[in-house]
């Protein structure tokens, strides 16, 4: 189930709305505005669809994720008829994310490993972006494993959602948020999908030319686990860093100090549960992973 969460942020493709026949058209590129509900840190991820690959038994769109602080990562995703599917590393298997014919008072279910959410469609409705109408369905994703209810916006025009990514039962706030803030389509029209935001969608499509060679962050393998999970960093020389672990409400529970331009640290004694790993320097949150712990 949880894997769910983070790979519905991988934003498929279905541009019925403004005359495209396919989801995830190649070269599709869009913008997600992520908001961390603890730890009040904002940053952008970019997403883009850069082509088909025959993988796992599916002809597949590849789903290229580029997070803020530089890291990179693909996904898989098809779609037959109106339901879009993801490949779900938790599970490892294909997942039913988004079903685009359910009506206003009907609902599906996702199921990912042995937890199923469900989703009610409350409404369905077109909304107006730079002079085209995006289909829109507005609902409530059930969890009923951990007694949590949130509501979300998916468009079927740009198959993403906006909403929280985690939200627990007793938990006064989300864990994190995404909403989408920009789309562009393979022929250039960029769309600002939330103009009240203060986010420049033109500057956001803007190719960058340079990208710093000496970028801090680590990775965890392995994820999902019950066994001890390593950590591998890198710092740029002369950077002073520390390793924070955060359960599921935003409590840090542990806390190590980087003396060195990289190396490695062991995660372990951590109960079952959800955890984020968090690198900081300076006050300033430089990567954050999610660890699922079981």
């Amino acid at each position: 189930m949880k894997n769910f969460f983070s790979s519905i942020v991988f934003l498929l493709i279905s541009n019925l709305a403004i005359g495209q026949t396919e989801w995830a058209p190649v070269g599709a590129k869009w913008w997600v505005l992520v908001e961390s509900g603890w730890s009040e840190q904002k940053f952008i991820n970019k997403y883009e669809c850069t082509g088909t690959l025959d993988t796992l038994g599916h002809t597949c769109k590849v789903i290229h994720e580029i997070l803020f602080d530089g890291l990179e990562k693909d996904y898989y995703s098809y779609q037959i008829g109106n339901k879009v599917f993801n490949y779900s590393e938790l599970g490892e298997e294909f997942v039913l994310n988004f079903d685009y014919s359910i009506q206003a008072g009907e609902h599906y279910e996702i199921v990912a490993g042995q937890d199923t959410s469900i989703f009610y469609v409350d409404s369905v409705i077109f909304e107006t972006f730079e002079g085209d109408d995006f289909k829109v369905q507005y609902g409530r994703l059930v969890i009923p494993s951990i007694q949590s209810e949130s509501f979300n916006k998916i468009y079927e025009g740009v198959g993403t959602y906006t909403g929280p990514w985690e939200l627990y039962d007793g938990a006064s706030i989300a864990e994190v948020w995404y909403t989408l803030v920009c789309y562009q389509t393979p022929d250039g029209i960029l769309y600002d999908m939330n103009p009240g935001l203060d986010v420049d969608c033109q500057e956001l499509s803007t190719p960058v030319d340079f990208i710093p060679e000496n970028k801090a962050g680590f990775s965890i393998s392995p994820n999902p686990t019950s066994d001890p999970t390593i950590l591998d960093y890198a710092l740029p020389p002369g950077t002073s860093a520390e390793i924070l672990v955060l359960d599921s409400y935003g409590r840090t529970i542990r806390q190590h100090s980087l003396h060195s331009p990289s190396g490695s640290l062991v995660l372990d004694d951590l109960l079952p549960g959800l955890y984020f790993i968090m690198l900081k320097s300076n006050g300033q949150v430089l990567h954050t992973e999610k660890l699922i712990r079981f």
